[in-house]
This record gives structure tokens, C-alpha cells and sequence, in this order.
């Protein structure tokens, strides 16, 4: 498994470094080929203080809950 700084260096290395930086994730980089790679993250269960939005479909504090939609759950900006 290799590193992420190993991964961004690749990466950087393939860049056009007179582009403008701002559509820089946007590019499709030939011969980049991160298929055999794998990136973990450790999955943390919804907390009781937390509810999952059915518009959005992410994990917020319940303080961020607007009401229910279609039987789901919905925050403040999915309302």
C-alpha cells in the first residue's frame, strides 16, 4: 500500500504546472492509474447526536435536523 504523500507526488509530477490551480482536480490524467490502489478509512457509526439527511445523505448534529420529508429526515439546507 503506498502513502498518500507518495500518491500526491505522483500525482503533482503529472500536473500542469501553468494551469490554472482552481480546475486543477478536473483534469483527467493519462497514465494515472490508481486502480491497484487501496485507501482505508476507519468507518465511525452515526452517533446519537446525529442523524443521516435522506436529501444530501450526510451525517450532521441533530441541532442541524429541519423536519422529515417523504418519511426521512431532511437538515437545513436540503428543507
Amino acid at each position: 500500500m503506498q502513502s498518500l504523500d507518495l500518491l500526491q507526488a505522483r500525482w503533482a509530477d503529472q500536473v500542469d504546472e501553468s494551469a490554472d490551480p482552481e480546475f486543477a482536480d478536473i483534469y483527467d490524467l493519462p497514465g494515472l492509474d490508481l486502480s491497484e490502489d487501496e485507501l482505508t478509512a476507519p468507518v465511525i457509526p452515526v452517533q446519537a447526536n446525529e442523524f443521516r439527511c435522506g436529501g444530501c445523505f450526510l451525517v450532521l448534529r441533530q441541532t442541524q435536523r429541519a423536519g422529515s420529508r417523504d418519511g426521512h429526515d431532511v437538515c437545513r439546507d436540503c428543507a
